[in-house]
Parts: structure tokens; sequence; C-alpha cells
């Protein structure tokens, strides 16, 4: 599981759901340009198009049209924001567990040089450049944690990598050679693993083994 960094959308927020539901979803919506007032800017013929069927009322309004974002920088929200993404990660940890299987933990990476200049400002849009490496870094922190408290793999080597701007086409995803990168550092972890690292002995089948497919 490669986890956190979309968390870090909804650091900042102002009475954070323990859901995201007031803020993740219609930031989806407003992030793609499907809310926007302004399409031509994004320069998208696909957004330009469904935001002129909804000028000839052939699309119904967006929902989320008028989303507005509250801001709360201070120490609580921020504390707040951390809370519900352990419990989220916690949650995830126990649904994998209840089916016998011990989830792979992997830190989220990012390099400065492809993000400056407000490109993840668009997804992440209460963090500064300067900031994100820094609370990449807390959050990743926080999915060792909640590795060490499961009992489970942590790939810290990830993050140990010298990663640089080719490993990356965009300011978080990696390149066909960042990505060949990332699967050896990953095939060494899981080399190094023995059965009881992955996998889970119950006394009765898991949910999973109960299931069927029905036409």
């Amino acid at each position: 599981m490669l986890v956190g960094l979309n968390d870090l959308r909804n650091i900042h927020l102002k009475n954070l759901k323990s859901d995201y539901s007031n803020y993740h979803a219609p930031m989806l919506f407003n992030s793609y340009g499907f809310c926007s007032a302004s399409p031509l800017d994004r320069f998208a013929s696909g957004k330009l198009a469904i935001w002129l069927l909804r000028e000839i009322h052939v699309l119904r309004p967006c929902a989320f049209a008028d989303f507005e974002l509250e801001e709360d920088s201070g120490h609580d929200a921020e504390e707040m924001a951390k809370s519900i993404y352990v419990r989220n990660l916690e949650t995830l940890m126990a649904i994998a567990k209840h089916q016998g299987f011990k989830p792979i933990l992997v830190p989220q990476i990012l390099v400065k040089e492809r993000f400056q200049g407000g490109r993840l400002k668009w997804w992440i849009p209460m963090i500064e450049d300067d900031q994100l490496i820094g609370y990449l870094n807390t959050y990743n922190s926080l999915t060792e944690e909640v590795a060490k408290k499961e009992g489970l793999t942590f790939v810290s080597e990830i993050s140990e990598q010298t990663w640089t701007a080719s490993d990356f086409v965009d300011p978080s995803h990696l390149s066909p050679d960042g990505n060949r990168k990332f699967a050896a550092i990953l095939q060494r972890a899981v080399s190094n693993m023995k059965e009881q690292d992955y996998r889970i002995v119950a006394d009765k089948p898991s949910l999973i083994t109960k299931m069927r497919y029905v036409d």
C-alpha cells in the first residue's frame, strides 16, 4: 500500500470530516475543472465541452459549483487531519488482517525540482512548495508508526533511495526508469520476507475464502 500523499490534500481544512466528504469529493470536481468558471483557461477540450453542455442546459449544473474552501492552518486542525489519516490507515490494516493478510506499507516520495513553482497547488492547495517535503515526511512517519504497531513491513528503503527529477514524469508520478528503480527496491524487500511477515494463519476461513462469483 502506497499511501499518504493524497491525504495531504485535507490538511489545514477547517472542520475536516472524518470521511473527507466536506473537501475531497468537492475538490476533485474543482481540481479537474468540472466546476471551473473559466474552462478555457485550462486548454482542455473535454472540460470545455462539459462547460458548454452545462451552459445550454444539456448537462445538469455541477453539484459543487458553489463550494468554498475554509482553511485552518492552526495546530488543532493539523493534528485532527493527522489523526484521521492514522485512523483510516489502521482501519485498512484491520480489514486486510481480517482477510488473513499483512499489507506492506510503502512511503511516498517527491522531488522538489518537479513540484516547485506551484505545480502541485492544484492538487494540494493548502501547502506551500517549501512545506511539501516536510509534511510528506511527517505522513510517512505516521505510516511507519502504524506499520510498527501492527507488526507490518514498512519499506523505508524507498525514502532512503536518491531520487532525481528524471525519475518522475510530473510532480508526483514516476517515469519508466523511476518505476524500475522503485520496483527493484520492492523486489528486494519482498524477497527478504518470510511467510509470517505477510500472511496470518487463521483458525477459520476468512471472508474472502467464502466469496463466490455469481452470474
